[in-house]
């Protein structure tokens, strides 16, 4: 920002959080030849990225993170979703992220990982199964990021935590246990119950390109 000129009245330290749920973070030339074989032509990829693989990298979150590691510090809370079973954006495309942010000391981001699934999982098949474990953890979190907000400045960083749903490693027990208490009323009025039958649920996660 120049003296005088207009800018923006807000910082990263503003944003409560980010939640990716299956995200893009690395627009590599393996990738972007992935997207072209799933239809997404290489003009349309030029047009909406950058004309040249350079310039579609140099875009790129994790690309920008290893290039200047100084602004993970600068981050809100992080928490990347994946679903093994994604077939546009690879689990690769989080892990490769998650691997940036806590090499260059990101104060706090986690990586849940889902076995099965795909891109859609998150916000319809998951839930129309009422398969609440992504939901599970996004109600975590976010409890963990207002308890944390106060005393995250006197209390020092936190570790990245690698986690996969239904599986949390020890590291995740001890604010789980505490978070699961305080958020219980909205845990328990989550639906037990399918709304659909799972052959049709099953037979949608087959057929959708995604």
């Amino acid at each position: 920002k120049q003296d005088g000129a207009a800018g923006p009245d807000w910082t990263c330290a503003d944003i409560f959080g980010f939640i990716g749920l299956g995200g893009v973070y690395h627009l590599n030339e393996c990738f972007m030849g992935h997207l072209h074989r799933k239809g997404f032509d290489y003009v349309i990829q030029r047009l909406v990225f950058g004309a040249t693989y350079e310039v579609q990298e140099s875009r790129s979150p994790t690309s920008l993170v290893r290039a200047r590691p100084e602004i993970a510090s600068r981050l809100p809370p992080m928490l990347l979703i994946h679903c093994t079973g994604d077939k546009i954006s690879p689990q690769a495309q989080s892990e490769a992220f998650f691997a940036a942010l806590s090499e260059a000391g990101a104060p706090d981001v986690h990586f849940v990982l889902q076995e099965g699934g795909g891109h859609n999982d998150p916000v319809i098949h998951s839930p129309l199964m009422s398969d609440i474990g992504i939901i599970r953890a996004i109600i975590l979190n976010v409890w963990r990021w207002g308890a944390n907000d106060t005393t995250r400045a006197t209390e020092g960083k936190h570790a990245p935590r690698f986690c996969k749903v239904g599986n949390a490693p020890g590291c995740c027990k001890a604010w789980e246990s505490l978070a699961e208490l305080a958020c219980q009323d909205r845990l328990d009025a989550l639906p037990s119950w399918p709304r659909l039958p799972k052959v049709v649920i099953n037979a949608a996660r087959r057929l959708t390109p995604f």
